[in-house]
């Protein structure tokens, strides 16, 4: 949670962010409680319909697209290529110096079926 928090304070007062409808119960509640608070203007979107994510993407002012998949606990997918495909169309979700992109990727398993992870971590893919 504490990398998950990092990354969303990392953000300002205003900007939007597009996140999974499904998502573990820790970070959605995390941002209805602080996320929103702080100011930033959080959209849950059902990121398993591609169609749904392009018509949520706001050019010009989505600054993260959260994305998780498998979500728990509903193990929906969202195809993460396509995803920032749509997101680099949209005009890109541009970064300041320091901060995260569209191609940036974090993995933190939430959850498996015999029970939670006894480690977590973040990993970032080739060429990002």
């Amino acid at each position: 949670m504490a990398a998950v928090t990092a990354v969303f304070q990392s953000l300002l007062p205003g900007d939007h962010v597009l996140v999974s409808r499904v998502l573990y119960w820790g970070v959605r509640k995390w941002l209805a409680e602080f996320a929103l608070t702080w100011g930033l203007d959080v959209e849950f979107s059902d990121t398993a319909d591609l169609g749904a994510v392009a018509a949520a993407i706001r050019p010009g002012r989505t600054r993260l697209l959260w994305l998780e998949t498998p979500a728990n606990p509903m193990w929906e997918v969202t195809d993460l290529a396509a995803a920032c495909e749509l997101a680099h169309a949209a005009g890109g979700i541009r970064s300041r110096p320091g901060r995260w992109t569209a191609g940036s990727a974090a993995c933190c398993p939430s959850g498996w079926p015999e029970g939670p992870p006894s480690a977590r971590g973040a990993a970032r893919g080739p060429g990002i």
